[in-house]
């Protein structure tokens, strides 16, 4: 129809073209949710849907590659008792759940869990119970079935980045009908991983994990980034042999979650014999990071007793830095004259530095600082190459004003002197 039929149309002085009728389309009688005969599928009712739940309980001796499971409690009530504050130690009074999810795609309003895992601890041992979405028209009722509460602390791996923000994703989709998500306290063991493993693995995903460090090897085991592909295909076929095999394979991510918690607990509160130098090293400095300053001392007193000087140079760093604090200043200055001779780089020109400080403010040595003044500058002119501009100009400035002041402060103590 042209613009000028339109406007006339618009004003009652043509008829409009009667629209062609469209037939409805029929509907496909279908069920709303797909209903599985494997023995191993509870299908449970409630006023809001239904869900698929498998339950699996373990014993407490259960292992886990080289982890049995019965030293959980013990490491947990250690870390609340020593190590309050750490990442790696829950609250309180909280409950301790590992969490696990499949979902039907990576990110967007538009992907579902259809699979949640959660492990926990009981009076007779481990339950894990795993909850299956029905289909999406039932997922109320399998949001509704976690058992999770505000204060509860829920253990994952990339949960913080992935598993949660996941879930919370589909809580508001259905807040209208849900109460308000609950105000956990979240342990993300990827990012406890790499700062205790730091710089000896490449690699941090959890599998890379159980190789590395849990001495557990999978076998047959269904690729997670097929279980879209294999839940949607379980849909439409009702088959559920492939589906068993990624249930299966959240089993075995729950398995490895709990290990790699009580693995993590044990080099934060009982020093293993396994435990290496580096690793000891990381968690002095992740103490550190976390002003949980008694305890990254004790450890990094203990690593320069137990390792050769060569093979830790940082902890003579450090711990000169902690000793600093605590206004040990003769014993500082020897830790980090120990540190500047072993290390290379910017590091042992920092360490320079700050053996100069310690001798010129807190030991009043002033011809000992301007030593360690000249023993930077000749350390800076190794490193003019590698740094950048604003770095160069940084540390000339630095060393040219320690140089002057120290100069002007010898010159002033050498006139007081002859004045006497």
């Amino acid at each position: 129809m042209s613009y000028e039929k339109k406007l006339l149309a618009m004003k009652g002085l043509i008829k409009k073209q009667p629209e062609q009728v469209k037939e409805p389309i029929k509907e496909v009688n279908r069920p709303d949710f797909v209903k599985w005969s494997s023995s191993d599928y509870d299908l449970v009712h409630t006023d809001q849907g239904v869900y698929y739940k498998i339950s699996t309980l373990l014993p407490h001796d259960f292992k886990h590659g080289g982890t049995q499971f019965s030293e959980l409690s013990s490491l947990v009530a250690k870390a609340k008792r020593d190590f309050k504050g750490h990442p790696l130690t829950p609250e309180e009074s909280s409950r301790l759940f590992f969490y696990d999810t499949e979902t039907t795609g990576l990110k967007g309003v538009g992907v579902h869990i259809f699979l949640n895992g959660v492990l926990f601890e009981t009076a007779t041992g481990f339950q894990l119970d795993q909850f299956i979405l029905a289909s999406p028209q039932h997922e109320l009722a399998f949001l509704k079935a976690l058992p999770f509460q505000d204060r509860d602390t829920i253990i994952t791996y990339n949960g913080k980045s992935f598993d949660l923000p996941q879930l919370e994703v589909r809580w508001t989709m259905n807040r209208k009908l849900l109460p308000s998500f609950p105000q956990v306290f979240q342990i993300d063991l990827l990012h406890g991983s790499k700062r205790l493993w730091r710089g000896q693995q490449e690699r941090y995903k959890l599998q890379d994990m159980e190789r590395e460090q849990l001495n557990f090897h999978r076998e047959d085991d269904m690729p997670g980034h097929l279980a879209p592909i294999v839940y949607m295909d379980a849909v439409r076929s009702g088959k559920t042999e492939n589906l068993d095999r990624i249930l299966e394979h959240n089993k075995w991510d729950l398995y490895s979650l709990v290990a790699l918690y009580i693995h993590s607990l044990r080099h934060l509160v009982d020093a293993p014999e396994t435990r290496s130098s580096q690793t000891e090293l990381n968690l002095a400095k992740w103490l550190r990071d976390l002003k949980l300053l008694p305890n990254s001392r004790e450890l990094y007193e203990k690593v320069t007793e137990r390792y050769e000087k060569q093979d830790i140079p940082h902890a003579y760093y450090y711990l000169s830095l902690l000793q600093k604090r605590e206004g040990e200043f003769a014993s500082s200055l020897d830790l980090m004259e120990t540190a500047s001779e072993l290390l290379v780089g910017i590091e042992k020109l920092d360490a320079l530095i700050h053996c100069a400080k310690l001798a010129e403010h807190q030991m009043k040595d002033l011809g000992q600082a301007k030593n360690y003044v000249q023993q930077a500058k000749t350390q800076l002119l190794s490193l003019t190459a590698i740094l950048t501009r604003e770095k160069l100009a940084f540390y000339l400035a630095e060393l040219k004003n320690r140089d002057e002041r120290l100069d002007r402060k010898i010159i002033s103590r050498e006139s007081a002197s002859f004045d006497k």
